[in-house]
């Protein structure tokens, strides 16, 4: 399914946006607790972005907005675009929030069309009816209607919390029986008698830490002894994380159940979070196990830098000169902000430990390599505004939204009037017993029993409608406790169609959500119609493509240029050795340069291509002829020059700019089918509308 952010037409404008390179440095496993740690980044943000694409976290209800304008702005293909569908996007898009301007309206009016002309075109071809789009659809207004399905005060209250705990960080060891949340009485009662038994070894005298690692039945417990380093909000499942903010530091606590088992915890400090961090770094690269020919390689590299850098050296361009690190060497080793939890402890120990912006750090190693860092700034954990909006996406994916959920489906219950028949649901709680776990429950008991079990506004549940829902349902296990089983299931049944309730209700009930619906609609088809009509198709036809290269290619010419190598050299003595041997011609390019670097790594650095005439400031200072020049000295950097050939000025070949000719392909692809979608379509736009809304 396509991201949120790409469907709506608010944002479709900007579809043409580059991906972030990868952090070489961020984990790609959490090193807490394998039972325990969230993998948040793994996470779609799914909610958050209909706050984005709202303007707003609160649903907005028909009794609050004025009464819908349906004047008709334009009509295109007989289907007519009223005054408020066009100011809802219009406003959504107005990002100063400041009264419209004619030229604003009318800017904005003719992408508006044009975006019509497009879903127009998709509708005519039938595209809203084929099983793909529907199933899409689905799956959006899925994820679009959850924060239309969540109790505002419970939201609020689980925001300052979760504020409140992203303030302070705590440190906590765990021991962990495992024990799975539909275990039978028999097993949770066993693996409560076992973390009592670890519970009493620790306060008869043992250490912790030592039991942990000989008997917690977490995985990494053998590696950190349980010990689960400093986090805060989000890092941990929310029980767990719950108990740890709740306990008395230094205490062993009592067991809790969470989802994966039993636990005890000891919280060994705490501290204010240490906040957000920006740096930049320098790494030689190594990682772990590769052979010790190689780290010391990278090892003696970062050595002569650490020594360049104390003698004053410019750490911003020894780091586009020396780093490993290609994500961020070009920007002069600056990594994204980052805080507790989200880089290796080795590296952001490390980075925190710096005392104020402009310190550099010693040399240190992590499982990548080695690095040198400089501080650039720490910014404290921002103020709860500026933190809602991510903080709700998180809660959103976390279990704290189960709270959230309990108190929604209580208030959807009281006010659509649930009521219930308490003999037909006695019936229904009977009929779960022992055959239901060991797959002899036999499916279709309740077909055709229509006797009411309850209502929920105009809807009637039935019986038979228990029977699918428990047909559907049945649990596969050696034990299985009926009792409690019964009663949640019967809970989720009637969560479920509580919420299915109020979920029908969204389109009616909530001006905003409807409007947002018919823009997730439109803007499937048009992304869909779009890449068949122009983004796939500029790239899958070559013959269009070639024929729009050879009617264009004089538009993107080379000046002149040459194919040559510089070597940049930190003295005249290396550059003139060098000179020698690259003239002598007896030894390799690879050769002498190994040699010219043997006792310092940074001695020589090559570049070798094709340059612009008047492009490379080295290459500027030398005449154009082939041939070995002489060494010359430009900024303080000694220059080995050697042109192999020239190669006059001339159109580019097609895979020099095959994106740039992609690109432009595009654009005259999408004017030729908005060209001919005028006059598929027809248009009439009303201009004493128009005239009213500015």
């Amino acid at each position: 399914m396509k991201n949120l952010g790409i469907v709506a037409f608010g944002l479709f404008v900007a579809l043409q946006t580059s991906a972030q390179p990868g952090k070489n440095l961020k984990k790609e496993v959490s090193s807490k607790s394998s039972s325990l740690a969230k993998t948040q980044e793994s996470k779609k943000n799914t909610n958050s972005q209909k706050s984005e694409l709202t303007g707003s976290s609160t649903p907005t209800t028909a009794a609050t907005l004025p009464k819908e304008d349906t004047r008709v702005v334009f009509q295109l293909g007989g289907k007519d675009v009223t005054v408020s569908e066009f100011l809802a996007v219009f406003n959504k898009n107005n990002t100063q929030k400041t009264p419209p301007t004619e030229q604003e309206i009318r800017q904005y009016l003719d992408l508006y069309i044009k975006f019509k002309y497009k879903v127009a075109d998709a509708y005519s071809r039938g595209l809203d009816t084929s099983e793909k789009f529907i199933n899409e659809l689905a799956g959006y207004r899925s994820q679009l209607a959850q924060p239309y399905l969540n109790d505002k005060e419970t939201t609020e209250a689980l925001l300052k919390e979760a504020y409140d705990r992203s303030k302070k960080e705590i440190r906590a060891s765990h021991i962990l029986v495992l024990c799975k949340e539909n275990a039978s009485p028999k097993d949770s009662l066993e693996a409560y008698k076992k973390i009592m038994a670890l519970r009493d070894r620790v306060l008869k005298g043992e250490s912790f830490d030592q039991v942990a690692g000989e008997s917690s039945e977490d995985p990494s417990a053998k590696e950190n002894k349980g010990d689960l380093g400093y986090f805060s909000a989000f890092k941990m499942i929310y029980s767990f994380e719950d108990q740890c903010y709740k306990a008395k530091e230094g205490v062993v606590s009592m067991p809790f159940r969470s989802e994966v088992g039993y636990h005890i915890i000891l919280v060994k400090g705490s501290r204010p979070a240490r906040g957000e961090i920006r740096v930049a770094h320098i790494m030689t690269m190594a990682r772990r196990g590769n052979p010790d020919s190689l780290i010391q390689d990278a090892k003696r590299r970062i050595e002569e830098i650490a020594v360049q850098l104390k003698s004053g050296a410019n750490f911003a361009e020894m780091a586009k000169k020396y780093s490993d690190d290609a994500s961020t060497m070009d920007r002069g080793g600056e990594l994204a902000p980052f805080s507790t939890g989200k880089m290796v402890p080795e590296f952001e120990d490390a980075a925190y430990a710096l005392a104020k912006d402009g310190d550099v750090s010693s040399i240190i190693q992590t499982e990548y390599g080695f690095h040198i860092i400089k501080r650039i700034s720490l910014s404290p954990v921002p103020e709860f505004e500026k933190m809602k909006a991510d903080l709700q996406a998180k809660i959103n994916r976390d279990a704290r939204s189960y709270k959230n959920r309990d108190v929604k489906i209580s208030k959807i219950k009281n006010e659509y009037g649930f009521t219930e028949d308490p003999i037909q649901k006695k019936k229904a709680l009977a009929l779960i017993d022992t055959t239901f776990f060991n797959e002899n429950w036999k499916k279709g008991a309740l077909k055709g029993n229509k006797a009411t079990l309850f209502r929920l506004g105009d809807s009637t549940i039935s019986m038979e409608d228990w029977g699918n829902f428990i047909d559907e349902n049945q649990l596969v296990s050696s034990e299985g406790n009926a009792l409690e089983a019964r009663e949640q299931l019967y809970k989720n049944f009637v969560s479920t169609w509580a919420l299915d309730y109020e979920n029908g209700q969204l389109e009616t009930k909530y001006v905003d959500f409807k409007n947002l619906m018919r823009e997730y609609r439109e803007g499937i088809l048009l992304f869909d119609l779009s890449d068949q009509m122009v983004w796939g198709k500029a790239v899958t036809d070559t013959n269009g493509l070639n024929a729009y290269y050879e009617k264009h290619k004089m538009e993107h010419q080379w000046k002149d240029r040459a194919d040559a190598q510089i070597f940049a050299c930190q003295t005249q003595a290396i550059a003139k050795s060098l000179a020698k041997g690259l003239k002598k011609g007896k030894k390799s390019v690879e050769i002498l340069m190994m040699e010219a670097n043997a006792e310092n790594a940074l001695a020589v650095k090559q570049s070798a291509g094709k340059f612009e005439n008047g492009v490379t400031p080295a290459l500027n200072s030398v005449s154009w002829e082939k041939g070995l020049k002489p060494v010359f000295s430009q900024d303080g950097v000694w220059y080995v020059v050697r042109i192999n050939n020239l190669i006059p000025a001339g159109p580019k070949e097609l895979d020099e700019v095959r994106g740039i000719m992609t690109s432009e392909f595009q654009n005259q692809l999408e004017i030729e089918w908005l060209e001919s979608l005028k006059k598929k379509f027809s248009l009439k736009v009303n201009e004493d509308v128009i005239k009213s809304l500015y």
